[in-house]
């Protein structure tokens, strides 16, 4: 299941506990290569950090960047590999958060997923260090979630990206149902001010 399921599983999701590193608010690195460059600002991008406490941030009311998406997908456009691409406009600057949500039916079932799904997640054409992501996990009843997300602030006036691919390397069922081999990517055109 992925972030796009209803809100309520949302809310309840964010009441976690952080399992995160200490993570440098200098987040983007160079373009994609096996081992990240050490941390450096991008002129021109956005703030990135991954150590903002999710749970106190949603609940202060920052969003995450699909909800200020124009398009909206089906839930099953996000039970097949593919590319979902997705408009925002900000008038001004705004902190928001993204990332990936997986969640399943059991712990078990979510921890066996979760060593077969690798995430990444690019702004503006460069990859964010898996280390400067925030990973957090919840559980209660019948669900079980990880979420890697990212705030993002301070965003330069015009036109930027954000990325996330999941990338499954075998079929998976979370529980609710069941997911192809494949990448899974969502690519944000974000326009900010006039």
């Amino acid at each position: 299941m992925n972030m796009h399921k209803p809100i309520l599983l949302l809310a309840a999701a964010l009441l976690l506990v952080a399992c995160s590193p200490v993570i440098s608010p200098d987040a983007v690195s160079g373009p994609p290569r096996p081992e990240p460059l050490e941390g450096r600002s991008v002129p021109g991008s956005p703030t990135v950090n991954g150590d903002f406490q999710a749970v106190e941030s949603f609940f202060a009311g920052t969003p995450f960047l699909y909800e200020f998406a124009h398009e909206e997908y089906s839930e099953e456009d996000h039970m097949v590999p593919g590319v979902l691409t997705y408009t925002v406009i900000m008038e001004a600057s705004q902190a928001v958060m993204d990332g990936y949500v997986w969640c399943t039916t059991t712990r078990d079932i979510l921890n066996e997923n979760w060593a077969k799904i690798q995430v990444s997640m690019e702004v503006n054409g460069r990859a964010i260090r898996r280390e400067n992501m925030d990973l957090e996990t919840y559980e209660d009843g019948d669900v079980a979630c990880n979420f890697l997300t990212v705030l993002l602030t301070d965003w330069p006036d015009g036109q930027h990206s954000f990325a996330v691919t999941a990338t499954f390397t075998v079929p998976l069922n979370d529980g609710f149902g069941d997911y192809a081999a494949g990448d899974y990517s969502e690519i944000y055109t974000i326009h900010v001010g006039d």
